[in-house]
């Protein structure tokens, strides 16, 4: 018999159900299950579709969602996913259980999982696949290992014999607001004591663009036919251009919910009108006035935020930093507004003395790293000088502007105890792409490369980063843009 640990709330109790149909169709013919659902909140009619789902092997278990004023709100994860934090207790006749998410659907029969053996460790778990390529959360917990709890098999006994249950619960309380309801507190709290599983068992790609980089995260090739499919972003009930929407779909016409219509053909609905309209606009010359309704937009979010604009110069202040900034299109006006009042640079430096390196054709970034206060000096790699960058009527606090030095492509040095990041952006007719990286970023010196490039040639500079030692992350844009974050 193997226990099987679901929790959901009124709003996944259709998903849930969907999960629990393919886990009864997939297993074989000698495999039991023992299927838990932790429910919060659930209606008399949830709990009676999940029954039907589950039938004879399945229990609910109704426990209280925390409330708003006790635990805040997630964009994607509901409240009730804490009580995967006291599944040890709950099933307290069980020494070890698999824990699934409701966004999953099994595509095979789980007792492999359920051998492993995990008994010095609190669990098992797959890696994330998007915390290690895009969000670098195993950097932000300084962990070797950034773990998914979509899918987890849970060694209950020990959790028990440690009181895991109350650390856990003890760690959200100190960390309210941290970036998952609990993946991180899952993370703080096992720490070294998970057991690294294969991927197949927490398959979790969006997108065939997300195959590319499956050998580079998890070192293994892409599994034949995964045990688990694993939905964390876009969920197929929305969306179909997820991976495996066709998977989900399948069993989702089985399941209790089938005559219920899906938000994702609403969405599909909505989109194909979206379409039309933008056609009817575009044949009739009124594009502008979306362009038009975008620029007022970031007008109006800079007023919001303290910022000052002449409409007459095309110039933006912002008195409190003391700086002018001159723009001419929508463009310039979506970058220093997600550059100064969303401050999404890329990276802000903790430690004093840095000195970074840009290679951009913006002067937004060099302002914005020039103001900041542990960057010593900004290295502008252009051929140009201060007052070209500072024309018109763009001015800066000379304390900040005297940290700007122009090399115009000549090499430059700090002390050789800082650290540099450095923050290249090349356009395609810049031949001379590769030999800069090579001149520059790859002394040893430079901890973080930040590679921005428009055109062909990205797996020529991951392969220069890969033989320099550096581990790279790799984000595509589009088939002509790339951008590259390198860590050593």
């Amino acid at each position: 018999m193997i226990p099987v640990v679901f929790v959901c709330d009124e709003k996944y109790a259709m998903p849930t159900s969907v999960a629990i149909i393919s886990l009864m169709e997939n297993r074989k013919s000698t495999t039991d299950y023992d299927i838990f659902v932790i429910g919060c909140g659930l209606s008399e009619e949830s709990k009676t579709k999940l029954k039907l789902a589950g039938g004879d092997a399945l229990r609910i278990l109704e426990q209280s969602l925390p409330s708003p004023e006790q635990v805040p709100a997630h964009e994607y994860v509901s409240r009730a996913a804490l009580c995967k934090f006291e599944i040890s207790d709950f099933l307290h006749n069980y020494d070890k259980a698999v824990y699934l998410d409701s966004d999953v659907i099994v595509n095979g029969d789980l007792s492999d999982l359920y051998k492993t053996n995990i008994d010095e460790c609190y669990a098992g778990m797959v890696k994330d696949f998007y915390a290690h390529l895009i969000e670098h959360d195993d950097l932000r917990l300084n962990c070797k290992v950034y773990y998914n709890s979509g899918v987890m098999l849970l060694n209950l006994k020990k959790m028990r014999a440690d009181n895991i249950s109350q650390k856990l619960i003890e760690e959200k309380k100190n960390n309210l607001y941290s970036k998952y309801m609990d993946q991180d507190v899952f993370n703080i709290v096992f720490k070294d004591n998970i057991k690294l599983l294969a991927p197949e068992f927490n398959f979790m790609l969006y997108s065939k663009d997300d195959l590319n980089h499956f050998y580079e995260v998890y070192n293994s090739n892409i599994p034949a036919k995964p045990v688990i499919i694993h939905y964390p972003g876009i969920k197929p009930w929305k969306e179909k251009c997820c991976l495996n929407f066709k998977n989900w779909y399948k069993y989702y016409k089985k399941s209790p919910y089938k005559k219920n219509r899906l938000p994702v053909f609403k969405n599909d609905l909505i989109k194909r009108r979206r379409n039309i309209t933008n056609s009817v606009f575009r044949f009739f010359g009124y594009k502008i006035f979306r362009i038009l309704s975008d620029f007022d937009k970031y007008l109006e979010l800079l007023k919001n935020n303290g910022a000052v604009v002449d409409l007459n110069t095309n110039v933006i202040e912002f008195p409190e930093i003391n700086i002018k900034l001159k723009y001419s299109n929508t463009e310039d006006l979506r970058e220093i507004y997600e550059v100064f009042v969303l401050k999404k640079i890329g990276f802000k430096p903790s430690n004093k003395e840095w000195s970074i390196v840009d290679f951009s054709e913006s002067y937004v970034s060099v302002i914005y790293f020039a103001l900041l206060e542990e960057v010593e000096e900004v290295i502008v790699l252009q051929a140009q000088d201060k007052n070209s960058l500072f024309q018109d009527n763009i001015k800066l606090n000379p304390y900040y502007g005297e940290k700007i030095k122009f090399c115009n492509n000549i090499i430059h040095w700090g002390a050789a105890d800082k650290q540099i990041l450095y923050n290249f952006s090349c356009a395609n007719d810049d031949y001379n792409l590769y030999g800069k990286l090579n001149e520059y970023a790859l002394s040893g010196k430079a901890n973080i490369i930040m590679v921005e490039i428009h055109g062909f040639g990205i797996d020529v500079v991951r392969k220069i980063l890969t033989e320099s030692g550096y581990t790279s992350f790799y984000t595509c844009e589009d088939r002509h843009r790339g951008f590259i974050k390198a860590f050593k």
